[in-house]
């Protein structure tokens, strides 16, 4: 059966964990060009865009608490304690309910396998981390 309270800390550094991440992964230092290329862009269409992001990150931040929500619940209800097996569940569980959207959205619009690499680890290192942290306080 599941229990869908959830500890509030955890919760909240959860629904951070991507927002963090994503600084980092999505920037020069790691694979923010290698994503911009892949997609067909430069830092200069960027910023000639005069795009706002600030919807981007405001829907991105939300949708961070939902999933930290969900993994919550599922990491408290299967009775995942174990930092390895807290890592493992958070990948399996991105598999399972990610991968099949994700790869769909990525060949059907003939996008490069660069995007399933970067797109990919990026959730499953997020996934993973927010099991990782709920275990981590159980």
């Amino acid at each position: 059966m599941f229990d869908f309270s959830i500890q509030l800390w955890p919760f909240l550094l959860g629904g951070i964990i991507p927002t963090i991440i994503g600084m980092f992964w999505y920037s020069p230092l790691l694979f923010g060009n290698q994503w911009m290329n892949a997609i067909g862009i430069n830092s200069n269409d960027i910023k000639e865009s005069g795009a706002n992001a600030t919807g981007g990150y405001v829907m991105s931040l939300i949708m961070s608490f939902v999933l930290s929500y969900g993994m919550g619940v599922l990491v408290h209800s299967l009775g995942i304690a174990a930092a390895g097996t807290a890592l493992l569940s958070g990948a399996a569980i991105w598999f399972v309910f990610n991968f099949y959207t994700f790869s769909k959205l990525i060949f059907f619009e003939d996008r490069p396998m660069t995007l399933i690499w970067i797109g990919g680890g990026y959730d499953i290192l997020c996934f993973s981390l927010i099991a990782l942290n709920y275990s981590l306080w159980s």
